[in-house]
């Protein structure tokens, strides 16, 4: 059933209610094997466009920029709020509670992580892939690499106990589903380049989504670090 966000009435103080009562981070929480066979959307629009949410009631499917952007394209917009543009909701009366953690999370994300308190939303993940190096790359990234931080492909390898696996981790990023939430944007070659975003076609969103953060490009390491912490 699709549902406007004004008949939804999706507010911030609702998202917040639902997550003051969700007690468990996903890093520390083990989902079962989703059999669902309809998953919930919400698209919201954001200061780098529009963007899409795809979940069951177990946790977050995908999250990811909507619409034709590209290098080209991109027109960020630090004055646009997170704010819930639509809504799909295959069960009328449930409510999914995995979005509106999504929304409050990105919410608190771009007007500036004004609260260290909001949690992590859940992440569907398969017991497959839980365990899949993919798996725990992402896993890995989301626990450790913190906003205005960076780590080479070759450091987050090392971090998943595989110091060889660097195009394997590279492969990890490019399948990423959970954009921002998984931040493969702050995982860079070894000598500072940025690496291909998105296949390389939206490298000046992760560009801003550094710059954001408050990294310096030119002051990137190859280990996990501050933003001003001194290149050696």
């Amino acid at each position: 059933m699709r549902q406007d966000a004004e008949s939804r009435k999706i507010t911030l103080s609702e998202c917040e209610s639902s997550v003051r009562s969700q007690k468990t981070t996903m890093l520390t929480k083990a989902m079962p094997d989703c059999k669902c066979q309809l998953l919930d959307s919400c698209i919201v629009s954001s200061p780098i466009g529009n963007i899409k949410i795809r979940s069951c009631q177990e946790g977050l499917h995908s999250v990811g920029m909507d619409g034709n952007v590209s290098d080209e394209t991109f027109s960020p917009d630090l004055s646009v709020k997170v704010t819930v543009i639509s809504l799909d909701i295959t069960d009328s009366v449930a409510e999914n509670g995995p979005i509106e953690m999504c929304v409050t999370w990105l919410r608190n994300y771009f007007e500036g992580f004004q609260s260290s308190s909001v949690p992590f939303p859940s992440l569907c993940l398969s017991a497959t892939e839980r365990v899949s190096f993919r798996g725990r790359v992402w896993l890995k990234l989301a626990a450790e690499v913190k906003r205005g931080q960076v780590v080479s492909y070759g450091h987050l390898a090392k971090l998943v106990d595989n110091p060889k696996a660097c195009q394997a981790v590279g492969s990890a990023m490019s399948h990423n589903r959970f954009q921002i939430l998984v931040p493969c944007h702050r995982v860079v070659h070894a000598d500072s380049t940025l690496g291909m975003y998105a296949h390389g076609t939206l490298n000046s969103v992760k560009r801003w989504l550094l710059g954001y953060e408050g990294v310096d490009q030119f002051k990137i390491d190859i280990r996990l670090r501050r933003p001003d912490a001194r290149a050696r």
